[in-house]
């Protein structure tokens, strides 16, 4: 998939999912979903590259896509650590329930090209991938302030369950924190 086309076609339904942390209408979300499958399913040399390449490319620009809507969520943090804990489990539930919806949208890559290798990097489902990004631009930067006004064993438990291969959906709400008050 080239940028144009991610540009265009898939990053406005991903981000638009991503933002309001559920599905989209089924119009958008059926272009999205049949733009995808013809990208990965075109014969070489109907559409931009090979098969594989067009894989790598779309693995990428969603990888960079998270990469960047992470970091802005981090930016975006209370600078005060009493109001910290109630914006972290806001945006961390409008987050999985978000990168639930991309995966299912993603049901056809994930499917046929997650879990495989690309080089020395394991190729993880988009959920995961969603995941991983939260954890590194997210939680890491965060689990310090975080950990003062909350206990550190929550912290560590949040922290294995992010670094764990799935997150199995019934440990989602083990994600949010303790408000300081509810100690």
């Amino acid at each position: 998939m080239d940028e144009e086309q991610w540009k265009t076609d898939l990053e406005p339904v991903v981000a638009e999912i991503m933002t309001s942390g559920g599905p989209v209408g089924y119009v958008a979300y059926t272009k999205a979903y049949a733009k995808l499958y013809n990208c990965l399913t075109a014969g070489d040399g109907e559409m931009f590259g090979s098969v594989e390449e067009r894989q790598d490319k779309l693995y990428t620009h969603t990888q960079n896509f998270f990469d960047e809507h992470t970091k802005r969520i981090c930016l975006a943090a209370s600078t005060d650590n009493a109001e910290l804990v109630a914006y972290y489990n806001a945006e961390w539930n409008r987050f999985s329930n978000g990168a639930d919806a991309v995966n299912r949208l993603f049901t056809y890559f994930n499917r046929h090209y997650a879990r495989r290798t690309r080089g020395d990097a394991n190729i993880a489902v988009i959920r995961n991938l969603a995941f991983k990004c939260w954890k590194d631009n997210v939680f890491d930067p965060l689990s310090v302030r975080l950990g003062s006004v909350n206990n550190q064993v929550q912290i560590e438990s949040i922290r294995n369950l992010l670094a764990s291969e799935d997150l199995p959906v019934d440990k989602r709400k083990e994600m949010c924190l303790d408000s300081p008050a509810s100690g």
